[in-house]
């Protein structure tokens, strides 16, 4: 390995078939201090400058070097995902932006069946869609969606794997510090269905099959825990790579092999910004690393030159004598002079009130004049801006500042939303591919969810789509529903609840001219009589006799 470059291990060359598909991050891994093992997936010493995740104010690398890894993003994929991590938690920006994708849409779905066999009938469907419903409940789908929306946005790629079996819940009420770190196998404990978020780092495309991506886990992610750790993460992971792990530890794998190729049909897998064809995906902030760079320089360089406004430097000068570079004052005056100076200033930058001393005549005092034009605000909110533009997302859209008006928002707003549910369309791809295999398992239908292009900028409009085609069309109450924010299974219960409880009668609407008029009223409603037609007007009982109605206008 002492021969091979750096580059070249990165790339897999001059390495076997089987290596080949090896990451940089984990040829270079190595044993960690740290005990969660979640992201100890990039362990070059270039990581460690970056460990903590904006708590360093220096990029892990330089704008020379990210412009160069942006060129090849397939190659330089760990350096890349590490600096989107670095951009996400040290730049506000970006936190908002990717925070405020994350959470653009409400995530209001409907669920539809479909007859396998074209033109098949639709009987005996309702307790397959019941079965989703419920499964998507127990599994929270929307944090499913959200997380990997997250993992999109920050590495790229999303892997997850659905298990549906039974995990045994630990009661135990005294935990250590290594227990509390298991997150993973706390949110899937006592679940029937859970998706369980897999490292990155560890993780490879290697094809396709049935249209859907087929990863690859590497096995040496366990390699560097000791025996108990090892044992407590394992518990969080699914039953295939358990027992691919237990083969690998006893070398039943080929030799040189360490990689477990995982059931597409239990595997969730999207990436963005990148090809079909591509290994990885690229993560949503990599094309304005440089300007998160430059921000984050340009915003050192102010507080630097705010901290020179606070330790403003000043200086004295002595009358002059009579000979031309001489004092008029002796040396121990000057001394005196210059203590008292020093003395009234120090004290004066360090508590309130007046500070009171006395100068001889011919004595000048100043101070060093410092440029507070890197302070006006058009600086740091243009380079700001560029931040925006790189990533797509507008100022005004995020926070309400900058100088584009509402309309400009709304619109660049659509455009995000437009691309992002571009990523929730693959996601519910895959949900709906994993549910079919592992849990519908109908031989008759394929039953799927689909989540509505609803956000919470444009619920109001896509309330009144549904409302018009249900009201002048053929329109689906159930969607109608699920735009609204209400959930379906709730709603129509409730509705079933009110017919059976009868509350038609029981609680009557209230009679007013919204809601009754004189002619679908029942007689006596509306002019309190009783029984009969309502008495008529006199004077409508004359026009009726004589024709009044018929006799020609005088205009005519």
């Amino acid at each position: 390995m002492a021969g091979k470059s750096f580059f070249g291990r990165i790339m897999g060359r001059n390495q076997s078939e089987t290596q080949a598909a090896v990451p940089m991050s984990q040829v270079n891994s190595a044993p960690q201090d740290d005990k969660t093992y979640e992201f100890n997936t990039r362990l070059g010493s270039s990581y460690l400058n970056v460990v903590n995740y904006g708590t360093k104010c220096t990029a892990p690398y330089s704008t020379e070097e990210i412009t160069r890894m942006a060129r090849d993003p397939m190659q330089y994929i760990s350096e890349l995902r590490q600096w989107a991590k670095w951009a996400y938690y040290s730049n506000g920006t970006v936190t908002t932006a990717i925070d405020s994708l994350v959470s653009l849409h409400s995530l209001d779905y409907v669920v539809v069946v479909k007859p396998k066999k074209a033109g098949g009938p639709r009987k005996g469907y309702r307790a397959s869609m019941d079965k989703m419903t419920s499964v998507l409940r127990s599994m929270r789908y929307k944090e499913v969606i959200r997380d990997g929306l997250f993992h999109d946005a920050n590495e790229g790629m999303y892997v997850g794997y659905m298990e549906t079996r039974t995990v045994p819940v630990d009661d135990r009420l005294a935990l250590t510090d290594l227990d509390i770190q298991g997150i993973t196998e706390i949110n899937s404990a006592g679940v029937n269905c859970v998706v369980i978020s897999l490292p990155v780092e560890y993780t490879r495309i290697i094809g396709r099959r049935n249209n859907c991506y087929e990863v690859a886990f590497d096995l040496r992610y366990f390699s560097a825990m000791t025996e108990g750790d090892r044992k407590r993460k394992l518990q969080g992971f699914p039953r295939q790579i358990q027992e691919g792990w237990r083969r690998y530890s006893n070398g039943e794998f080929p030799d040189g092999a360490c990689w477990q190729r995982l059931d597409w049909r239990k595997t969730i897998v999207t990436k963005i910004k990148s090809g079909q064809n591509d290994p990885y995906g690229v993560p949503f902030a990599v094309a304005a690393l440089d300007d998160i760079d430059y921000a984050k320089y340009f915003i050192n360089t102010k507080r630097r030159v705010l901290d020179t406004v606070n330790n403003q430097i000043y200086y004295e000068t002595f009358p002059e004598g009579k000979d031309k570079g001489t004092s008029a004052l002796s040396q121990s005056q000057q001394e005196n002079q210059h203590n008292t100076v020093k003395q009234a200033l120090t004290q004066r930058s360090n508590t309130n009130g007046v500070s009171f001393f006395s100068l001889a005549s011919g004595t000048k005092m100043d101070r060093l004049p410092v440029d507070l034009s890197l302070l006006n605000e058009e600086n740091e909110n243009a380079i700001k801006e560029d931040v925006n533009e790189d990533i797509g997302v507008a100022a005004a859209a995020l926070s309400g500042s900058s100088t584009g008006n509402y309309a400009t928002a709304t619109l660049n707003m659509e455009i995000v939303a437009n691309n992002v549910f571009t990523w929730i369309e693959a996601l519910v791809e895959e949900l709906n591919k994993c549910l079919n295999y592992n849990v519908i398992r109908d031989g008759s239908y394929r039953v799927e969810f689909r989540v509505l292009p609803i956000t919470f900028v444009n619920r109001e409009k896509q309330v009144k789509f549904f409302s018009d085609l249900y009201a002048r069309g053929k329109g689906s109450l159930m969607a109608w529903i699920a735009s609204t924010g209400f959930d379906v299974d709730d709603y129509l219960s409730l509705m079933d609840l009110e017919l059976d409880e009868d509350f038609e009668n029981k609680y009557p609407v209230h009679k007013t001219s919204f809601t009754v008029t004189g002619k679908d009223a029942p007689d006596g409603d509306v002019d309190k009589s009783i029984g009969g037609d309502p008495p008529v007007n006199p004077s409508t009982e004359s026009t009726k006799a004589n024709n009044a109605n018929a006799s020609p206008s005088p205009s005519g």
